[in-house]
């Protein structure tokens, strides 16, 4: 329903549903051919007339057929609450003359003696198509019924239509009028039509209920449980009960009906919005199935005939135990100044305090960019001014909030935000931000992929299936590349953290640190390790022979055997970073995931999409957090190198995709197994005798893989065969042993 318009005085106001020369497209059957009368009534299927915009004129020698015959026009208009509506205003145009109809009765009908009297052809009779009108109208005016409702053009005539239109004709909802317009012989043909209602707005609604009152940050009253949840009331002005039985009441996300409860009149209704999902029919504790939001919500209530009652579609930020609703059970809604359930309303508050949006808790990496926004407001609207002192390089605008600058300082430190209004009232926060060490030089095991796929949600991911979902949808899993020779991962630690985006806070969410297993001792560059909660290990690791992966079970209910100290986690939400350090508690990679600079360059993961490294990882790589990775709502590779795709960060209009397939082919061709020290790829008794002759002094340390020569020296780290103290005739003794089926399976496997 359009906006209120011009006000008539008094508690009316004039509402404009359609307006001359509107360019409205109207249903038109222009051929001649008798219609009767079921063409003007409600439910008439015009799907087969042509479309013809309004305002509507053929000139003579384009009006079709034998030029003396009308046209039928029909439009339908979603007219509500009509019970205010009062009074029905029309505007119309028509030449030579016309017949008008509001859901199937005449409501007008020409009469400059060019139409058959009401005596000739009563009302609401079928006036024929082919009526020869022997008077002519008047060119472009628009005729206005009843006479002196309202404006029209200078020069319009009122036709003599003193009698008004029964605005009982309209329905709630939609309502059809519907015009016959004639013509002439060899004349011309035009037709408009501008509708405007009346509105009484002291009419009270029938049977309304209000909402009246609502608090989505309670710490104060309790349910019969003893829990605080979110609450809202709901009001009832008029002299008579109502029940809402089958009304639903919904937020901007979910909704609930209510059961068989009567409001008395004058009275009052409160409904905990807990999410238990209660209802009782004395009304005594209505719990509903879902919880307010504190952050920004809304609010509507519908009736049984699906008729929305009231609606609070913008609900700002709620502040804790403060109330938002009808100041004194009135119009206005805004911050009370006391909550009130089941009673009258308090007056608006004029004394809150400035309120802030919590973002504490910040994990930087040295030298990253500062970015962030103080996000406050003060309940009464006035200007607020900010600070915090830092011993950073960050500077903080006073007037608009902005935190800026480089994060410098190495360590932990808790700073304190102040906002304050023009009274003098302050509100705070702490703020921790957390910075780590330059990282190593190089990045020896780097994050690979993330999932942040909602269990409900898919990505392209294949046929692969583990535990009824397809491999990268749902669950929870991190994935590494291992870009190192022979990496030895004993010891080692990740910390995962966590920002809930519902109060940002950042948390240290879990932590597992790697075992003393000797599978972890000497992993070769391009391996990938899964980290998972759902998925069992997976230790069938045989490079050798294509098989690169390792899957280690992370489970504090159900552990795997890789970790000397393991949480469980969830990585299927936003917001994810990942802290790697070596056994001696060194910074081995920059944080990465959704640190503070990637959000700046990139922006965030959702529950939709996986987050990817987008490079060829080489030996002696450094990663970088903010420009490596990429979110990725296309597909997920569990266990495989990437595919990834992405917006391209270079393109202005921001359309362009990026397409990138990861390939570890070079870094698996670096690659040294252990034990191997000629570099082909294979353990034999070769590289046993090759050990036995470096031990001695026959041999030297040629360096890195490849090598697939077993004349020259050898690749001495990888003759460390039991990763103990370098290669040596222990190594070579082993090796022997398990060329030939007799050594310890754990070493030989």
């Amino acid at each position: 329903m359009p906006a209120p318009a011009d006000a008539q005085g008094g508690n009316t106001v004039t509402e404009t549903i359609v307006s001359p020369n509107s360019q409205r497209v109207w249903k038109a059957h222009k051929d001649g051919v008798e219609q009767g009368s079921d063409w003007r009534q409600l439910g008439f299927d015009d799907s087969s007339w042509e479309d013809e915009t309004m305002k509507f004129y053929e000139s003579h020698g384009t009006v079709r057929g034998n030029g003396f015959y009308a046209y039928y026009f029909r439009e339908e208009f979603e007219i509500t609450d009509t019970f205010q509506i009062s009074d029905l205003e029309l505007d119309l145009y028509y030449d030579d003359a016309a017949v008008v109809y509001l859901n199937g009765t005449e409501i007008y009908r020409s009469i400059r003696n060019n139409l058959p009297s009401t005596d000739d052809v009563p009302v609401g009779d079928v006036i024929p198509v082919d009526y020869i009108v022997s008077v002519g109208g008047a060119e472009d005016y628009y005729v206005q019924i009843p006479a002196d409702s309202n404006y029209c053009e200078q020069g319009c005539i009122n036709d003599g239509a003193t009698d008004p239109v029964d605005a009982s004709l309209l329905v709630e909802g939609t309502n059809v009028f519907a015009v016959m317009a004639w013509t002439r012989p060899t004349s011309d043909l035009g037709f408009d039509l501008g509708i405007d209602v009346v509105r009484d707005l002291d009419v009270p609604l029938p049977d309304q209920i209000n909402i009246n009152e609502l608090m989505s940050s309670n710490n104060t009253l309790q349910d019969e449980d003893g829990d605080t949840p979110d609450w809202f009331e709901l009001y009832n002005p008029g002299v008579d009960p109502v029940s809402i039985d089958g009304w639903i009441v919904e937020d901007s996300t979910s909704n609930w009906s209510f059961p068989d409860v009567t409001i008395p009149a004058g009275d009052y209704l409160r409904v905990f919005a807990s999410g238990k999902d209660r209802k009782p029919t004395d009304g005594s504790n209505l719990h509903t199935a879902f919880k307010l939001s504190k952050e920004a919500d809304s609010l509507r209530l519908i009736d049984a005939n699906n008729i929305v009652r009231d609606a609070w579609d913008v609900i700002p930020r709620q502040i804790a135990d403060v109330a938002w609703g009808r100041a004194l059970d009135g119009e206005t809604i805004t911050y009370l100044a006391s909550a009130t359930p089941g009673a009258t309303n308090s007056d608006a508050s004029t004394a809150l305090p400035p309120v802030l949006r919590p973002f504490s808790n910040r994990l930087f990496n040295v030298g990253d960019p500062v970015d962030l926004q103080i996000d406050a407001f003060d309940p009464e609207g006035e200007v607020l001014s900010y600070a915090m002192a830092n011993n950073q390089s960050v500077t903080v605008d006073a007037t608009s909030g902005a935190i800026t600058g480089t994060a410098t300082a190495v360590g932990e430190f808790a700073y304190t935000i102040l906002v304050t209004d023009v009274d003098n009232q302050v509100a705070s926060q702490l703020v921790r931000f957390t910075v780590v060490e330059e990282a190593a030089p190089a990045t020896p095991l780097m994050l690979n992929e993330y999932n942040a796929v909602a269990p409900t949600r898919e990505l392209s991911s294949g046929s692969d299936v583990a535990f009824g979902q397809v491999l990268g949808n749902g669950g929870d899993w991190y994935e590494f590349v291992v870009v190192d020779e022979l990496l030895d991962l004993r010891g080692w630690t990740l910390q995962f953290w966590d920002r809930d985006r519902a109060d940002e806070i950042l948390d240290r969410a879990a932590s597992l640190t790697f075992g003393d297993d000797f599978l972890l001792a000497a992993l070769p560059a391009g391996t990938i390790i899964t980290i998972s909660e759902d998925r069992p290990d997976d230790l069938s690791f045989d490079p050798a022979n294509g098989d690169w992966t390792l899957n280690l079970r992370s489970n504090t209910d159900d552990p795997g055997s890789m970790f000397a100290v393991q949480e469980s986690f969830n990585s299927t939400r936003d917001d994810q970073h990942v802290e790697i350090r070596n056994a001696d508690g060194d910074l081995m990679s920059p944080v990465v995931g959704e640190t503070e600079a990637w959000d700046i360059a990139a922006g965030g993961v959702n529950g939709g999409e996986v987050m990817n490294l987008c490079m060829d990882p080489a030996i002696g790589d450094l990663v970088d957090p903010a420009t490596d990775y990429f979110d990725n709502a296309v597909s997920s590779t569990y266990s495989a190198p990437n595919e990834c795709e992405y917006l391209d960060p270079n393109d202005p209009n921001g359309v362009a995709v990026i397409s990138f397939t990861q390939d570890f082919a070079a870094l698996r061709a670096t690659a040294g197994l252990r034990g191997d020290v000629n570099c082909d790829n294979t353990i034999n008794v070769v590289d046993s005798l090759m050990i036995a002759q470096y031990s001695v002094g026959n041999r030297t340390d040629a360096g890195s893989c490849p090598l697939n020569d077993p004349t020259t020296e050898i690749n001495a780290s990888n003759g460390d065969f039991n990763v103990e103290s370098g290669a040596n005739v222990v190594d070579s003794l082993l090796i022997a042993q398990c060329s030939v089926g007799a050594g310890n399976p754990i070493l030989c496997n």
